[in-house]
């Protein structure tokens, strides 16, 4: 629940701006600083359960609130909730059901706009005029008024190019700050969240978990207290639920895009083999040498150590420093390393090989443990590798060795998992 914000909205108040994150069957009302109130959306002790629809009391995809300017910030009562489950829509206030209805009943032109796609995302903001929304599918994006009118719509790569590739489609939730000179736009997807405006990126990405910890922190309290799904073991065993098939734990910035669901041919039994060996040998000599960090994948260099003492100017002792072992290099030299390169799909560029051995051999240390498909990830690697070959004249021997130059980038690799 923690690694995800599904449905994310503002709204202004007399002290400034709060949000409403909508996960799961809970909500939970906060601002930079602090939690205001949280609990179930609905059900016997839930907030809106004598109003919302059970329908709508968990899973919804799209989520809004506005404050209704007739009345003075800060009265609870007087918000208007939009909540989107699939084709189905609600709006509510806290002590009364306003409509319930279908995004086509609604919103016409919105329905159309989505041509059987799901809605995403969902951002309103109240303003003189009225209602006006930003809705949020696949890779497309689209504002459009209170009756469904469309103002304007295309695609999100082109409206906001700055924005990095892999917040160009499929975002989680999405808010709009009113404000001058220009509205900005609060969006999250994994977990990640951006502040940006029509001109660039105001802050971020950035971990959720840093922007607002204490968000997080109620949602692993929530995590925590579920109980197992059926099959999972009972309550009583202590047990750590398992991850579900797919999940993903590696910070989404990380991650470029998934390609597929399928591997290339042949792979389960190169995993296998490789997974059965890759513990034997490889490992970096420095402890932090693989890590994820919320932008890449990091393949560092191991550690630079005094190997003694020099006598340097004016007398002194000055330290003798190891060179630094540069790891990528090193293992794409030895016989092992070369060995699983040739049992890789023809034409594999070397620095792609070696991401794909490493994040299989750390997977676990990378959230990737449960990954199952073809993926782009961001590798912190140095990209430029030579080969040198040094033939023997007489024989048809041939000696193979690697070379990195330039300097370590933030490289995207398409591996598998």
């Amino acid at each position: 629940m923690a690694d995800r914000i599904p449905a994310l909205t503002v709204v202004q108040t007399a002290d400034g701006w709060k949000h409403f994150a909508f996960v799961g069957d809970h909500y939970v009302e906060f601002d930079e600083t602090r939690v205001l109130d949280s609990g179930e959306i609905g059900g016997g002790g839930g907030r809106w359960g004598s109003v919302v629809p059970e329908t709508f009391w968990q899973d919804n995809t799209g989520a809004g609130v506005v404050n209704a300017t007739s009345v003075p910030y800060g009265d609870p009562q007087f918000n208007t909730y939009t909540l989107v489950k699939g084709e189905e829509l609600v709006i509510f206030r806290d002590l009364e059901l306003l409509e319930q209805t279908t995004v086509a009943k609604k919103w016409a032109g919105v329905s159309s706009w989505l041509a059987g796609a799901s809605l995403q995302a969902l951002a309103p903001t109240l303003r003189d005029s009225g209602e006006k929304f930003l809705a949020l599918a696949g890779d497309r994006y689209c504002f459009f008024l209170g009756d469904g009118k469309l103002v304007e719509n295309g695609v999100i790569a082109d409206k906001w190019r700055f924005l990095p590739s892999r917040f160009h489609a499929d975002i989680d939730s999405a808010a709009i700050i009113v404000g001058s000179p220009r509205w900005r736009y609060l969006c999250t997807k994994g977990s990640e969240v951006v502040l940006f405006d029509d001109s660039g990126i105001l802050e971020g990405p950035r971990p959720i978990s840093e922007k607002w910890p204490h968000l997080v922190e109620q949602l692993r309290e929530w995590d925590a207290a579920a109980p197992p799904a059926a099959g999972e073991g009972g309550s009583d065993t202590g047990a750590t639920r398992p991850q579900p098939s797919g999940e993903i734990t590696l910070p989404a910035g990380a991650i470029e895009r998934k390609l597929s669901d399928a591997t290339w041919p042949g792979f389960e039994d190169f995993r296998q083999y490789f997974e059965s060996c890759a513990q034997r040998f490889w490992d970096y000599r420095a402890s932090q040498g693989v890590h994820a960090t919320s932008s890449a994948i990091v393949f560092g260099d191991g550690e630079v150590k005094q190997i003694g003492t020099t006598l340097g100017s004016f007398g002194r002792l000055e330290p003798v420093m190891s060179e630094k072992q540069d790891e990528m290099v090193r293992i794409m030299n030895t016989p092992e390393f070369r060995a699983m390169y040739n049992l890789l799909p023809a034409g594999t560029h070397v620095v792609t090989a070696f991401c794909q051995l490493y994040v299989l051999k750390y997977r676990q240390k990378l959230g990737l443990a449960n990954a199952r498909g073809t993926y782009t990830l961001t590798f912190s690697v140095w990209p430029h590798v030579s080969e040198h070959q040094n033939e023997a004249q007489l024989s048809q021997e041939t000696l193979i060795t690697y070379s990195a130059s330039g300097t370590r980038k933030n490289w995207p690799v398409t591996v598998c998992l």
